[in-house]
């Protein structure tokens, strides 16, 4: 009988082009979209999708069962895919993809693995078994070229080389059929060249109309493309220079744990809350946004700002009242004592010296940006090698005409007056504003001084007037006023609204999951959550009580994270919300309601393992269904590594199970003759079993010097053998 000598190609020869093809495309694409946890995400992407090739290469003669298949893992990408279209952290599964590993999100990265094993894996295999195509064979490494284009952030050279050679590869030799009999198939080294230039061409037009379609604003290399494309007007031109400010504010949607990225280095004399931006309107599950009015920055704003010190207006104010001055004011002021912080020992003398500090800021981690972190209060910036202009927004934000140097060093001036509540309250008797016109008139402030309280002051006002309304409720007022009962100052409605959440059994906790992302289910329901949770809902309760509040996002600079060299070590863990209050006679104050409530520390959130759960359940379930092929593929792969005995010995041990699986015996009990006769009589491959059961005989008996390789090659033939006649 002859026998069909064709030999399929992918498991037999050509597999570690397969997998060199599937870690390049794995390696390309989780350095876009997970750059921070490349190496574990590359390893597990690239192990993914080998399983899935594996799996859809199995069934290959069984369409039904892959077809089913198909549905199952396509089922699953859906699920996920869903799963991450909410928002966490202010984020999506689109924004993660495609924002060139601007955060990292473990949720987020185990969804981009799974679906993205699912779709390479599935492609390689159909269009180079199923219905082989070499050039349709190039498309998932379109995927990695398309990202990395979209979001322009760029492929190293060495990683560029590896890709390349990699899809290379497959273009010249994975799309060969598995079976010649049934395919008509002529390949040469001219139509190999035809289809890489085919390839190579349709990826530089495609990278081309890429580089022109709209993409996420939160793309961190959009200033980059604003540069190359200037002529469509630029991406950001609407927004003018807050290239990197966010439009809208974190939410809570459970999974919070931090990834402890080292983000700055700051060295300061004492623990703070560092400003980075704020957020104007609140819109519920969309989190606050910002409103277009208040986004202008001026470029004056150190001048105005080193004026405007809470300390040194209260220590004028109230030796004028004591020098007979301000007489309309006099009892009033004079009520006033001194803060401890506000005033140094020279003020006995008549001398007065402003309590201000310096902090220093180094990024590291390895961004270019035009947002200056700040502390409140600020009066002062300088920048190592920078000399633009930089600007303040009405709401507290500083930034910078163009971006900075890759990790940029800056040093701030800033007062650290402590709110005098006794100057606050006596503030709430009078008019404010008509005090310092006096005072301007009389020469005890500066017009200059005056108009820097006056400014503040007059936005505060307008201030609240448009951002009230958004995202207020009825029920949301009747709690400020239960609240805020019996209480006349607006500072102590302030402290009142802080202590709340401590006095009426709420809990923080990073790893709890809410079953509605807005403020009254926080509120009047779950009463769990995170700091954005928190200043949420204390910046509502502030505005309902007839305070002026805006939502501002930062960083707590906490004596968890000061080394012993003196500097603070501030990682995304630190990331902190908090309300600002506006009070006259101070100006915008922090409160924070995180402090007065427990802290749950739990472990992983069970939304981040889903992913991985579910891809180790992938895998687990391949290697039990394809064991077989699996040791196969050991063995074989391992094959050139043993020793001659070793091999011989492996052959005829599988050679044996192969017998045993066809006549129904157990194959320990099996003696070598009886496998030769097996083989001889079931699958008339006599020449093939002698020679390996010959060699066994030698070996057991004698030592003796088969061919490896030889027998390897009556192995396989016997193998195909079975596979034909369904042994």
């Amino acid at each position: 009988m002859k026998t069909n000598k064709s030999k399929p190609i992918f498991i037999t020869r050509e597999y570690p082009l397969i997998f060199l093809y599937l870690a390049a495309i794995s390696l390309s694409l989780m350095y876009v979209i997970s750059r921070s946890r490349i190496v574990v995400c590359t390893i597990v992407m690239t192990v993914l999708s080998i399983g899935v090739f594996m799996l859809f290469y199995v069934l290959r003669k069984h369409k039904g069962f892959a077809a089913l298949a198909a549905m199952a893992l396509g089922f699953v990408c859906m699920t996920l895919l869903y799963m991450g279209q909410y928002t966490r952290g202010g984020n999506s599964i689109m924004d993660y993809i495609f924002t060139a590993s601007s955060f990292f999100d473990p949720f987020f990265a185990g969804v981009s693995i799974v679906v993205f094993s699912v779709i390479v894996g599935f492609a390689c295999c159909y269009f180079s078994v199923y219905s082989p195509r070499p050039c349709f064979l190039m498309l998932p490494s379109f995927i990695p070229l398309i990202l990395s284009v979209r979001t322009a952030g760029g492929i190293p050279g060495g990683m560029l080389i590896f890709m390349l050679t990699g899809f290379a590869a497959s273009a010249a030799v994975m799309a060969h059929p598995e079976f010649p009999a049934d395919n008509i198939y002529i390949i040469d080294k001219r139509s190999v060249r035809e289809r890489i230039m085919a390839v190579l061409a349709a990826g530089a037009v495609l990278a081309g109309l890429l580089a022109v379609l709209p993409r996420s604003d939160k793309t961190p290399q959009g200033e980059y493309l604003d540069n190359v494309f200037s002529e469509t007007g630029g991406y950001y031109a609407a927004s003018e220079r807050l290239t990197n400010f966010l439009m809208s504010s974190s939410v809570n949607t459970g999974a919070n744990s931090p990834q402890g990225n080292l983000l700055f280095i700051a060295g300061a004399d004492s623990p703070m809350t560092l400003v980075r931006w704020a957020f104007d309107e609140y819109y519920g599950s969309g989190g606050w946004r910002t409103s277009r009015e208040f986004d202008t920055g001026y470029a004056d704003w150190q001048t105005t700002a080193s004026r405007r010190s809470s300390a040194e207006l209260i220590y004028r104010l109230k030796n004028a009242a004591e020098a007979g001055m301000l007489e309309e004011y006099s009892e009033l002021l004079k009520s006033v004592s001194y803060s401890t912080n506000a005033i140094d020992g020279r003020a006995v003398t008549g001398e007065m010296s402003p309590v201000s500090a310096q902090v220093g800021i180094a990024i590291r981690d390895g961004s270019q940006t035009s947002v200056i972190i700040h502390p409140n209060d600020t009066f002062g910036l300088r920048v190592a090698g920078y000399s633009g202009r930089s600007f303040r927004t009405m709401r507290d934000e500083i930034f910078t005409e163009s971006n900075l140097q890759t990790n940029a060093a800056y040093t701030l001036d800033y007062f650290f007056d402590l709110p005098n509540e006794e100057f606050i309250r006596a503030m709430e008797k009078t008019d404010f504003g008509q005090l310092l016109a006096d005072a301007a008139e009389e020469n005890v402030i500066t017009n200059s001084t005056a108009n820097a309280f006056l400014d503040e002051m007059e936005f505060a006002k307008r201030y609240r007037e448009v951002t009230y309304s958004k995202g207020m409720t009825e029920s949301i007022e009747e709690l400020a006023e239960d609240i805020t009962a019996g209480l006349d100052s607006d500072y102590d409605k302030a402290l009142a609204i802080e202590r709340w959440f401590g006095e009426s059994g709420f809990v923080y906790d990073m790893d709890f999951v809410p079953a509605v992302v807005d403020a009254e289910y926080f509120i009047f329901e779950s009463k769990t959550g995170i700091c954005s949770d928190f200043a949420t809902a204390a910046t509502l309760i502030a505005r309902a009580a007839g305070l002026t509040a805006r939502y501002t996002e930062g960083f707590n600079l906490s004596e968890d994270v000061l080394e012993e060299d003196g500097l603070f070590y501030v990682t995304d863990a630190q990331a902190h919300a908090v309300a600002s209050i506006y009070m006259d006679g101070f100006g915008w104050m922090m409160i924070d309601p995180t402090r007065y409530v427990p802290v749950i520390n739990d472990d992983e959130s069970g939304v981040v393992l889903l992913p991985y759960i579910i891809a180790a359940g992938i895998v687990i379930v391949l290697i039990m269904i394809f064991r077989r092929p699996l040791s196969e593929l050991l063995f074989t792969v391992t094959f050139p590594l043993r020793s001659k005995h070793s091999r011989v010995r492996g052959i005829y041990l599988r050679t044996r199970a192969l017998a045993a699986g066809i006549s129904g015996v157990n194959p320990e009990s099996t003696a070598v003759g009886e496998v030769c006769d097996i083989i001889t009589r079931t699958l008339s491959m006599p020449e093939q079993a002698s020679r390996i059961c010959g060699a066994a005989d030698e070996l057991f008996y004698g030592g003796g010097e088969a061919d490896a390789g030889g027998l390897m090659r009556c192995y396989k033939q016997i193998r195909r053998m079975k596979r034909r006649m369904r042994k």
